[in-house]
């Protein structure tokens, strides 16, 4: 356990509590299943079997606990990343959704 090596039970404890409050409370930016991996690996569950469990590749629950390691509770989010704008905000969505019209046909 690449995790609980560094850490004493009550810390472990600790941060096995954190983690599970943050899935539960469910932010908007959490990524969940890289929580999940993290708890169940401070659990002491094998990196093999938390990746058929998540379905992810093994290699991935290997830089998700090192970036645990490094960045602590931080790294359990989505980061904000450059990207395009959106053309249409929400507002505007909404607004036509209540008339009736499909966004396509209301921007025409």
């Amino acid at each position: 356990m690449l995790v609980m090596e560094a850490v004493g039970l009550s810390v472990l404890r600790t941060l096995k509590r954190e983690i599970r409050k943050l899935i539960s409370k469910k932010p908007k930016n959490l990524n969940e299943t890289k929580a999940r991996a993290i708890l169940l690996h401070l659990e002491g569950m094998k990196i093999s079997e938390i990746a058929k469990i998540l379905q992810v590749h093994k290699s991935t629950v290997y830089r998700w606990i090192n970036e645990f390691e490094k960045e602590g509770e931080k790294c359990l989010f989505y980061k904000q990343r450059k990207g395009r704008k959106k053309k249409v905000n929400e507002r505007e969505i909404k607004v036509e959704e209540i008339q009736g019209k499909t966004i396509w046909e209301a921007k025409t």
